[in-house]
């Protein structure tokens, strides 16, 4: 029996949560804490607890945006990679430097990035923002993959 009889020409060019650039970055690690868990890629806020984490959120409390974690495991047999954090579990955000999104409009390189409150799901208008220091690296036309440059000053 055959391990593998069919396979992709080309790799992605990026999934959501990956980290961009070999530029400076910074990750931190903290707690997800919905029950929903945190899908890769999103923006994220200070939880309840001193090193929580939660969805969206006020602009006052962003805290980064969720890298991706190959290591988790899969959720079915059938699924290649898990893509989001479950609660409970250790999860990176990203406070510093370059990371691939899916956006849910149309961005340019350059825009000011804003995120929605309640989803985290990240665009260049509308809901929570601008993040300070935070700008788009790469465009994209109608939803879809795009990088987002942190700067960390949005830091307290």
């Amino acid at each position: 029996m055959a391990v593998q009889t069919q396979y992709n020409e080309r790799m992605r060019v990026a999934v959501a949560g990956m980290v961009a650039t070999e530029n400076p970055f910074r990750i931190d690690t903290r707690t997800v804490e919905p029950s929903s868990g945190i899908p890769f890629g999103r923006a994220c806020k200070q939880g309840a607890e001193d090193h929580g984490v939660g969805l969206g959120g006020v602009l006052t409390n962003f805290v980064g945006i969720s890298v991706r974690d190959v290591t988790l495991a899969p959720v079915t047999a059938d699924s290649d990679y898990l893509d989001e954090y479950p609660q409970t579990q250790n999860a990176g955000i990203l406070n510093m430097g370059d990371i691939w999104v899916l956006t849910d409009d149309t961005v340019a390189a350059g825009d000011a990035v804003h995120y929605n409150a309640t989803t985290g799901v990240l665009g260049n208008s509308g809901g929570t923002g601008p993040i300070p220091g935070a700008r788009w690296r790469t465009s994209v036309t109608g939803a879809g993959l795009a990088v987002v440059s942190l700067s960390g000053i949005h830091r307290a």
